[in-house]
């Protein structure tokens, strides 16, 4: 027997012996439910919920079903051939087979799944917004989720009071806030929308990172009464700061008065800094200027004008 026919008889001895009576192992690893559309297998994730997922790590067997997640301790397991039987502390019994070992593809209690770390080569299907949610719900998650030029965060239906450009997060980049009247035509009343953009990396795109209606005051607005303050003015966005201001007078009282609100940007996000109280009499030059306590624990997201005095 020559020296190349003996390592080709060993070889092929090798794999027969491997592939006859072998138990599979399986210590751990994430697997992504595999379904069909017109007998293609993909990857469908849906608009409302997390795509199936089982992860096996630790002792522990966890399943991210939809908007669920469960997770619990294995007591033990039987190997048979190519099938794995788990049972776990939650009374659950999990059938790991192993049915495609070219694709990867498991049958886990009579599903079909793939290891996540082979699931590159299957096509990824996103279901549509519209499936799950209103045309203008699917708008707003749309700002949010993708980086989109400037102007498809005007509101086209809307009136842009001003656009104003500056670094918002400290990363040399320049952001940029819009302001929106968002207010009823018919009885004149003002509303304002604050829109808060950061520029990705990619020049000339933007991500949604804030929206709300509840950060700047207005002169008509239902909210305020009658000792509330006058429209914000002079609105800045600069060095990792947001700003504006707010100015009420009293004719009958001769007092005035103005509030500036200053956020700061630091590593646990945009927060409420100081608010800086100028007040003084109607007829008197003479001004006094306090801070109205220390606001640092108040988040731009849970922040509402209307509430902080």
């Amino acid at each position: 027997m020559t020296m190349i026919k003996f390592f080709n008889y060993f070889f092929l001895l090798f794999f027969l012996c491997s592939c006859t009576g072998q138990d599979i192992k399986l210590n751990e690893g994430t697997f992504i439910e595999v379904s069909k559309i017109n007998e293609k297998d993909i990857l469908l994730y849906p608009c409302s919920a997390s795509i199936n997922t089982i992860v096996l790590t630790g002792g522990f067997i966890e399943e991210i079903t939809g908007q669920e997640t469960i997770r619990a301790e294995i007591l033990n397991k039987k190997i048979k051939k190519n099938v794995i039987n788990f049972k776990l502390k939650n009374d659950n019994n999990y059938t790991f087979e192993l049915i495609d070992s070219k694709k990867h593809y498991w049958k886990i209690n009579e599903r079909i799944y793939v290891e996540n770390k082979f699931s590159n080569t299957i096509e990824k299907i996103q279901e549509p917004c519209s499936e799950c949610f209103s045309e203008e719900e699917c708008d707003l998650l749309r700002k949010q989720n993708n980086e989109l030029a400037l102007e498809e965060f005007i509101y086209k239906d809307k009136k842009t009071l001003e656009t104003i450009k500056g670094d918002f997060n400290n990363d040399a980049l320049e952001d940029a806030i819009i302001v929106t009247d968002i207010g009823d035509k018919n009885n004149n009343s003002e509303h304002y929308l604050l829109t808060i953009l950061l520029q990705s990396s990619k020049k000339g795109l933007y991500k949604l990172f804030f929206e709300s209606s509840s950060i700047l005051p207005c002169l008509n607005c239902e909210e305020w009464n009658s000792d509330a303050d006058y429209s914000y003015y002079d609105l800045k966005l600069d060095n990792g700061t947001l700003s504006f201001s707010t100015n009420r007078t009293n004719n009958n009282l001769n007092e005035w008065d103005t509030n500036t609100y200053i956020f700061k940007n630091n590593e646990e996000g945009m927060k409420l800094q100081k608010v800086t109280k100028n007040f003084g009499k109607l007829d008197s030059d003479d001004e006094i200027t306090k801070e109205l306590g220390d606001f640092n624990f108040l988040d731009l997201k849970k922040f509402n004008v209307y509430k902080v005095e």
